[in-house]
């Protein structure tokens, strides 16, 4: 369906519902600079400031305890949620083409149910209908445990050992594991291209057009001067500091001749297909996936399934998570071919 203007609000566009600010401002910005094919605007990407069961919450209290038959609209959700007021701020689902939501799973939360997420994947499965659930074991930042760099080899360029990556139940706690992942070229890697702005601003330039930003995403001669032959077309002034700055990570980022939007892509493929194989071995015990078959593999998986082999590894005290982030699938979600191009 085709964006289209209908009584002032643009329908046709996709909905992003995310759990917290580093998913939007950081994660998913990337995945959008890296597969700008996703077509999703950063202004419906939405930050609902909670988990996923103060969601099953609000869900519960909008449509009752057989919310499961009913018709959700997620959109109105969010904007209850945020006290919106008004018609022209009330989002509707009647608005959006798609919908995703990417939520922790949350094993050592407080009002954790494994009847409640059970129920959330089940129901939020279709990006077209209702909305598809994404679930983050054991939260977003799992995104960071797999070595995008390892290789088998060139059939398999999987990281090896992220197929045993696990936490232990009592390990699940938001600042400990956070504190746990810390890669720091991958950090690095994402949080360019979500600051390249505030680099700017930060050696006192003006604020630039998209379209200057874009450039620089794009360029492949990581000098000073081919970045300052860029910025010198929208800003007549000293831009030397910024040049430098920017150059300067560029070169430690991206190989020779790569731009950063290219790095980047292959980055994120690589992070998509470390977990469609962690994916497939939570689902069927089958990690050493080749990279020919990751598509056709990734098309076989089930959330449903993953979620109860999950519940089952994490039912006891002694239990454990097993590492896996789906929230990156995103853009194999809307073309499996991204994962190889």
């Amino acid at each position: 369906m085709n964006d289209t203007e209908i009584g002032g609000r643009v329908r046709g566009r996709t909905m992003l519902v995310v759990e917290g600010f580093h998913e939007r401002d950081v994660l998913f910005k990337s995945i959008f600079c890296g597969f700008p094919e996703l077509k999703i605007s950063m202004d419906d990407v939405v930050v609902y400031e909670t988990n996923i069961y103060s969601l099953v919450k609000d869900i519960d209290e909008e449509y009752g305890d057989d919310w499961d038959d009913a018709d959700i609209d997620i959109p109105f959700v969010y904007s209850k949620h945020k006290g919106l007021e008004g018609d022209a701020n009330i989002l509707r689902k009647r608005d959006f083409k798609n919908i995703f939501l990417v939520f922790d799973y949350e094993r050592q939360d407080t009002y954790f149910s494994e009847d409640s997420i059970a129920r959330m994947q089940e129901h939020f499965n279709d990006a077209a209908d209702n909305g598809k659930l994404f679930l983050n074991y054991p939260m977003v930042e799992s995104y960071m445990e797999a070595d995008v760099n390892a290789k088998m080899d060139e059939l398999h360029p999987y990281d090896e050992s992220f197929r045993d990556r696990r936490v232990n139940v009592n390990e699940c706690l938001g600042a400990e594991y956070k504190n746990r992942v810390k890669h720091k070229e991958l950090k690095d890697m994402l949080k360019f291209g979500a600051d390249i702005g505030g680099i700017l601003v930060k050696h006192k330039l003006p604020e630039l057009p998209e379209s200057c930003l874009e450039r620089l995403l794009e360029q492949r001669n990581a000098d000073e001067s081919g970045i300052g032959a860029i910025i010198g077309e929208y800003f007549e002034g000293d831009a030397r500091g910024a040049c430098c700055h920017i150059a300067a990570k560029l070169k430690k980022l991206c190989p020779e001749g790569m731009s950063y939007r290219e790095r980047l892509r292959e980055i994120l493929r690589s992070l998509m297909y470390n977990n469609i194989c962690k994916a497939s071995y939570v689902q069927n015990g089958v990690f050493d996936v080749a990279i020919s078959d990751a598509a056709e593999v990734f098309l076989s998986l089930e959330n449903g399934r993953i979620l109860e082999k999950q519940n089952e590894c994490s039912r006891e005290s002694s239990g454990f998570v097993h590492v896996l982030n789906t929230g990156v699938l995103i853009a194999a979600d809307y073309n499996s071919k991204l994962i190889y191009i």
